[in-house]
């Protein structure tokens, strides 16, 4: 299509209309029209045309998104304004963070504490990127990039600024970076809730579905050990904090429909490929379920 758009750039209305529509159909009386997409936007763009291709790629845009207004998704991640070109490597590195690999996370993380480092302008989408963040444990996992850093190159006003929601941990992660930073009152704190702010929580354990118990069955253990209702207390917390945004439950009866009612408590755990193990000499990536359940068993 660029070939064509470059060769035919004095014909390419002609070119095209010749193209999109073929002969007549012997079952109706008109003929049958294609109409391309994306295709034509780098036909245009070949051509010369950027206005056109332009508000074409507008007009499908806008289309998907009122084919897709009515549906309970996660709002869509263009941005209101275009990000500048020169961003636009940083800002997929600070998105490419969030993948639940441990070896992408930690070259990523690498890679952010050198920007800062060297990059003035990237301090400013660290720094705007934090304030956007708005779960503690992001937060907190986000902010501890800077302890990979000799000396951090940003006050403490400014990051405490950024930090949407504070905690005891985002707290110890200031005072770990060399900051005399002296919290806000604790009692606005989610690990201050008392056994009074306890109660059975069903969002909580619908939230359990697709997690491997790995990852709360030692909660109920620690529990034990402490004497304390360590998981009634992080149901509160969830409760607390899935009301800041629209959260989506993984509804795992409309894969087993065939085998259990939906009043049956069935749980699951779901395992994807990112799944990697760290080692000091680099990494290792399982890729059959076999040997990632064996991996997961043995540790």
């Amino acid at each position: 299509m660029k070939k064509y758009g470059k060769i035919y750039a004095t014909q390419w209305e002609d070119l095209l209309r010749a193209t999109i529509s073929g002969d007549t159909n012997g079952y109706r009386s008109s003929e049958w029209i294609i109409v391309p997409s994306h295709q034509l936007v780098s036909y245009l763009l070949s051509a010369g045309h950027l206005e056109m291709a332009s508000q074409i790629t507008e007009a499908m845009v806008a289309s998907l998104e009122a084919e897709i207004s009515q549906l309970t998704l996660s709002p869509l991640h263009w941005y209101p304004e275009p990000i500048l070109s020169a961003q636009i490597s940083s800002s997929l590195l600070l998105l490419h963070y969030k993948w639940p690999d441990r070896f992408i996370r930690r070259r990523c993380s690498e890679q952010i504490a050198e920007l800062i480092e060297a990059d003035a302008n990237f301090r400013e989408l660290y720094l705007e990127h934090l304030s956007k963040l708005e779960y503690e444990v992001e937060i907190s996992d986000f902010l501890y990039i800077l302890t990979l850093i000799e000396s951090v190159p940003f006050s403490l006003q400014e990051l405490v600024a950024a930090i949407k929601h504070p905690s005891l941990l985002s707290d110890e992660i200031l005072y770990r970076l060399g900051f005399s930073h002296k919290p806000a009152e604790h009692q606005n704190y989610f690990s201050n809730l008392t056994p009074d702010d306890y109660s059975h929580s069903d969002r909580f354990e619908k939230s359990k579905n697709g997690i491997a118990p790995i990852y709360y069955a030692p909660i109920e253990r620690l529990g034990g050990i402490l004497n304390y209702p360590l998981q009634d207390h992080l149901a509160a917390e969830w409760d607390l904090i899935t009301q800041r945004r629209q959260f989506l439950y993984f509804n795992h009866h409309e894969f087993s429909s065939d085998f259990f009612y939906p009043q049956d408590h069935v749980g699951c755990c779901l395992s994807i490929e990112a799944e990697a193990v760290m080692y000091p000499s680099g990494q290792l990536t399982f890729r059959t379920p076999a040997l990632r359940t064996m991996v997961s068993a043995y540790f």
